[in-house]
């Protein structure tokens, strides 16, 4: 019972670098969210121009209609 566990040193070797793996592929995945949530970003402003540029430009358009006659 007093023994002292021995470790490979392989195995503390391989969980150290699976540890550092995970950390890097981490940094990659919140990089990579936060591109996609910047473009997203971005999209939308875009959008969103295009949008009230198109609302301005449809009232004028709309006086220029000819009123509807009925009979």
């Amino acid at each position: 019972m007093g023994e002292s566990r021995k470790t490979d040193p392989a195995k503390v070797e391989a969980q150290r670098l699976r540890q550092i793996d995970a950390a890097a592929a981490m940094a990659e995945y919140h990089a990579a969210k936060a591109a996609d949530l910047e473009n997203m970003a971005q999209l939308r402003a875009l959008r969103l121009a295009k949008e009230a540029a198109e609302r301005k430009v449809k009232p004028a358009a709309s006086k220029a209609k000819p009123a509807n006659k009925r009979r």
